[in-house]
């Protein structure tokens, strides 16, 4: 079930049904695979084009350009830990048509499930400890899974090129958005759309030139990492590594993620679980 449509996740919250995109998602991917022209993402339908680059003139050398964030899908998050909440709220606001749920109210309800969450969207029999306050990104990937927005995955690159590409061919292929984990992992972002110099849903020669991100701390400024950018802010690789840096929390070591671009990343298929 899907939140804006189920009494589980907003029994005490108003919220607007909002009409499923998964259908059209579903054959837009299908069409990615057998069709070069232009196409439009099906979750708003406002960018994805591919245009000309004067500076090259082939056709084959045309760039691509999508984004999925429309005017009102961005909120902040309404308290210092709630970057994951509040990247969610924004990622389901996109995949999501009509008026976008902003209220604080979902981000708590969010916050309240997600820490208790697995990646496939079970609930854990071993909760991470409140003392760590924000919610882990295994959680984020438990939440967009629980609630039908995905199947989303955490995935990780040893390289930064790597990582961004493997962003923006699940977003062509799913017309969802990637969650990145910025700020070696204390801090999550949403990247909503990107632009590159050929389609990636019909060519792994391609590279990306510009990204949409959506930061959930502005308008407030970090001590560390400086100001935020606001709303549907597009930055180019270089800028984008200044803050989307290889994971590693001090005195937590993880294997599995140390030193790896962090993306949640949606997949094609759709093996969900039902939200009890």
């Amino acid at each position: 079930m899907r939140i804006g449509t189920t009494a589980a996740l907003a029994s005490t919250i108003d919220l607007q049904a909002r009409p499923s995109i998964r259908l059209a998602a579903a054959g837009l991917a299908l069409l990615f695979l057998v069709s070069t022209v232009p196409v439009t993402a099906a979750s708003h339908t406002e960018d994805a084009t591919r245009v000309a680059d004067p500076a090259m003139g082939a056709a084959e050398t045309k760039r691509f350009r999508m984004n999925l964030f429309r005017k009102g899908d961005f909120v902040s998050q309404s308290t210092r830990y709630w970057c994951i909440p509040a990247s969610t709220q924004m990622m389901m606001n996109m995949m999501d048509s009509g008026k976008p749920n902003r209220s604080r109210a979902m981000q708590a309800r969010l916050y309240r499930i997600g820490d208790r969450l697995e990646e496939d969207g079970t609930f854990s029999p071993d909760p991470e400890p409140d003392r760590w306050r924000g919610m882990g990104i295994s959680e984020w990937v438990g939440l967009l899974n629980r609630y039908d927005y995905g199947p989303y995955e955490l995935a990780g690159a040893r390289n930064f090129q790597r990582a961004l590409k493997k962003a923006a061919r699940m977003m062509r292929k799913t017309g969802k958005p990637v969650g990145l984990v910025v700020w070696h992992g204390a801090h999550a972002w949403v990247m909503s759309g990107f632009i590159a110099t050929a389609d990636p849903a019909v060519t792994n020669d391609f590279t990306v030139t510009k990204v949409w991100v959506q930061d959930p701390w502005y308008p407030r400024t970090s001590s560390i990492w400086g100001r935020s950018r606001g709303p549907n802010a597009m930055v180019s690789p270089r800028v984008l590594r200044q803050d989307f840096k290889p994971y590693g929390r001090p005195g937590r070591r993880n294997p599995e993620r140390d030193g790896r671009y962090m993306l949640v990343l949606p997949k094609p298929d759709r093996a969900v679980v039902s939200a009890a």
